[in-house]
């Protein structure tokens, strides 16, 4: 039982470890633009959707009322 859990939290820290080091090497480089939103700024705009919709009306500029 002890070898068990010895292995799966090795399997387990490793699998951290690759994560960071994915996030650190790789991501740096990545284009943000291209990257998904992040669901924290989705919740802020939903949350503020009101503020989004007349911004967005008044700047763009649509046919609505």
């Amino acid at each position: 039982m002890e070898k068990k859990l010895a292995k799966m939290s090795e399997e387990e820290n490793y699998a951290i470890k690759n994560a960071y080091r994915h996030k650190k090497t790789t991501m740096q480089y990545a284009d943000s633009k291209k990257m998904p939103v992040d669901e924290r700024k989705v919740k802020d705009m939903l949350r503020n959707q009101h503020i989004f919709r007349d911004r967005l009306n008044e700047e763009v500029g649509t046919y609505q009322d």
